[in-house]
């Protein structure tokens, strides 16, 4: 607490992203040091993605500490040698031996607190769809924005605020990225994951990570070609996401104090 030296921060910057950018955007609004990208080896901070398994306990690493991160995959127990204040999920929280009681959730879902500037009217019938990157050239993302009225395809390698700018037209969100979701939730818009390839690393473990916080059933992912208005406005009427709020309030509080 009240360091002038930059803070630390490991996000991934080999294909960055909206969920990849968004990470320093939200530490920075947490503390009053300049946030900046360092190495998962020289870092002092990671927050938001898969990335836990990249804070490796090796012989001559610094500390760090970890606020709301995850798991890529399932595996065995670990135990960290690390600050850990928040996981992304309780499957994530699972694996950590030497943690345990640990506030839950993506910082991601603070983004509406964080960029309450872009939030927008929905459109009445817009529905966002957002492909993983590795879905981008799906052609079924095509075939859906053709089928039906309204629909919107939003690229999630747009920078945060204009990314969010077009998420929040949106009164549903189909996505097969799971920031695309995070995203979705942090601003109350009904949404649905669906999977467009086997693509996405990690298959459904950081999906079921996640949704783990709202006491949920285990999501079923839906199929984009079978999706129509009627699935939609079914979808957007059993939306909900218990303990949102307390969520959020649980993860700020959850920030380490000596970052701040």
């Amino acid at each position: 607490m009240g360091s002038s030296e930059p803070l630390k921060l490991y996000w991934s910057s080999s294909k960055p992203n909206v969920g990849d950018w968004l990470s320093p955007r939200i530490v920075q609004a947490h503390t009053s040091r300049e946030v900046v990208h360092a190495s998962a080896r020289r870092c002092e901070f990671m927050a938001i993605g898969s990335i836990l398994h990249k804070a490796k306990n090796l012989p001559f690493s610094p500390r760090l500490s970890v606020w709301g991160s995850g798991y890529m995959h399932d595996g065995p127990p670990v135990k960290l040698k690390h600050r850990v204040h928040a996981v992304r999920g309780r499957l994530t929280a699972a694996r950590l031996k030497n943690h345990c009681d640990l506030p839950c959730g993506d910082p991601g879902l603070l983004a509406a607190r964080v960029f309450p500037h872009c939030a927008a009217a929905p459109v009445p019938g817009r529905v966002g769809v957002v492909p993983h990157y590795t879905d981008r050239d799906e052609p079924a993302v095509r075939r859906f924005v053709e089928r039906v009225p309204g629909a919107l395809a939003i690229d999630i390698f747009d920078d945060v605020e204009g990314f969010l700018c077009k998420l929040t037209t949106c009164s549903f969100v189909l996505s097969s990225s799971l920031h695309g979701l995070i995203l979705a939730d942090a601003f109350n818009i009904p949404n649905q994951w669906i999977r467009l390839s086997d693509r996405v690393e990690g298959r459904d473990f950081k999906f079921y990570d996640y949704y783990s916080v709202f006491d949920l059933a285990p999501p079923q992912f839906a199929d984009l070609e079978q999706v129509g208005r009627a699935e939609i406005e079914r979808l957007q009427r059993d939306y909900r996401r218990p303990g949102l709020e307390a969520v959020c309030d649980a993860l700020a509080a959850a920030f380490p104090a000596e970052y701040r």
